[in-house]
């Protein structure tokens, strides 16, 4: 048997949806593209897996179904799509059972990028939270209509001294977290661009000073068929 726990999104936080969840140290919670709403955390537990195995490996939810299958029947997942289903397009999850195997090991992911939200043009759907792409360690971001100002920013839950609290990920973040609310209206006109593997908590927006790999970001996020 396999066990598997994980999250579909980070929790609403700060008092969004009348309730409060902790994403911190990261930036925003559930109704945001930032990585406190998209940047969840999971555990395996079965054979073939290593214990006690720790990784920031990229792996996107669209990955469980052919990581399953893989796992479950020993073979491509491939080999287990029905016939006439749907031509497989790039975003439909990639296979990710040898990631599992090798423990996480650095490298060891078979994707480096992940589409969290895409939209056409400057077409934003009422329901859009904007546009976010990420390569590598980059990661591109625009945001949409859908990005309560309350989320916005750090926020660790009432009573916690952050000062006092080790965060796992703050190891991926300044050594003096940030507390409090965004800069407003900050992505909303103009693409943001982080570095979210020393940067975890999307402090520093290098889009200024990496206008190529902001471009690089902008024609891969556009390959993806649109949305919205």
């Amino acid at each position: 048997s396999l066990v598997l726990f994980s999250s579909d999104n980070g929790g609403p936080t700060n008092g969004n949806e009348g309730t409060w969840s902790s994403n911190f140290p990261l930036r925003g919670g559930k109704n945001t593209l930032w990585e406190g709403g998209t940047r969840v955390v999971g555990a395996v537990r079965g054979p073939g897996i290593p214990r006690g195995a720790v990784s920031y490996e990229k792996l996107h939810a669209t990955d469980w179904l052919p990581t399953l299958v893989a796992m479950a029947s020993g073979r491509p997942w491939t080999a287990s799509i029905p016939p006439g289903e749907a031509p497989y397009l790039e975003g439909d999850g990639v296979d990710n059972w040898p990631m599992l195997r090798a423990g996480g090991a650095p490298g060891s992911s078979a994707r480096d990028w992940l589409l969290y939200e895409v939209h056409p043009g400057d077409r934003w759907a009422p329901h859009s939270h904007g546009d976010a792409l990420v390569l590598g360690d980059l990661k591109l971001i625009r945001t949409g209509k859908v990005n309560p100002a309350e989320e916005d920013g750090w926020h660790p839950p009432p009573g916690e001294d952050s000062t006092a609290t080790r965060y796992a990920v703050g190891e991926r973040c300044d050594r003096s977290l940030r507390v409090g609310a965004a800069e407003a209206g900050q992505c909303a006109e103009e693409y943001c661009l982080f570095n979210v593997t020393a940067d975890a908590c999307e402090y520093h927006d290098l889009a200024a000073e990496r206008p190529a790999d902001v471009a690089r970001l902008l024609r891969r996020l556009r390959r993806f068929p649109r949305a919205g």
